[in-house]
């Protein structure tokens, strides 16, 4: 019966001692009523359970799986390849710098834009991190309206 409708051994069995199925026992051999069985099986089906239900969930699954991976080896060759352009970003930053005018402004701008820890601005420039973030994202607007 397991066999023919699918269901193991041990559900059958979990069933006939549930008493959910109607069942005979001649020497060491359960014998189970085969309607009984289908009737069983009808009322314990989960919805969306069906043939492929988990060849399609394991599908979905390892898509997601390889998109999130995608996007991390996307993420990791950016920052392999940054330790290469920084010498280009520092450039394309001191341009940048140029334009603006507060020196306070124009070193918290440096720093913090070529890697170096807030913390670390903010204590040598005798600010607090919050204010050395502000002064930063001030400073970080004036430039795109200047630029756009």
């Amino acid at each position: 019966m397991s066999a023919k409708y699918g269901v193991s051994d041990k559900t059958i069995r979990c069933w006939v001692e549930q008493g959910y199925l109607a069942h005979t026992k001649i020497n060491s051999i359960t014998y189970v009523d085969e309607e009984n069985l289908k009737a069983c099986m009808e009322a314990n089906a989960r919805p969306g359970m069906g043939k492929g239900y988990l060849e399609r969930e394991i599908r979905e699954r390892q898509e997601e799986i390889d998109h999130i991976i995608a996007e991390y080896d996307d993420r990791l060759y950016l920052l392999k390849t940054h330790r290469n352009l920084r010498p280009l970003f520092e450039l394309v930053i001191k341009d940048l710098a140029k334009h603006i005018d507060d020196p306070l402004a124009c070193d918290i701008f440096f720093a913090i834009s070529i890697g170096v820890p807030i913390e670390d601005v903010a204590k040598f420039n005798d600010l607090t991190v919050d204010r050395a973030i502000c002064l930063y994202e001030e400073t970080l607007r004036q430039l795109q309206e200047l630029f756009h």
